[in-house]
């Protein structure tokens, strides 16, 4: 799973990558996002924004910070939905 922050070093990324951060620590002991204060990503990929979370390549939030419990909810949803595909694809090659 690759997390990552892209953010024009704002209050409300310093807050979301904190956020994150804390998130990942009570879930997997040594997982840490990654911080890009580089934003042309965000532009090359249409968003107007200075701040976006995605998770393996997925937007999850742009220009806000969820509350904790609800960033953790989708981090361990999408936990969740990658432990099934490796079951799938596991299940499928025996």
């Amino acid at each position: 799973m690759r997390i990552r922050i892209y953010d024009e070093n704002t209050s409300t990324g310093k807050k979301l990558y904190d956020l994150t951060q804390k998130v990942l620590k009570r879930l997997f002991s040594d997982v840490r996002p990654e911080y890009i204060k580089d934003t042309r990503k965000l532009i090359e990929l249409g968003i107007p924004a200075k701040t976006a979370l995605f998770i393996d390549d997925e937007v999850i939030c742009v220009d806000e910070c969820p509350q904790e419990a609800e960033l953790l909810k989708i981090i361990e949803e999408k936990i969740t939905s990658l432990i099934n595909n490796v079951r799938t694809r596991t299940k499928y090659r025996s």
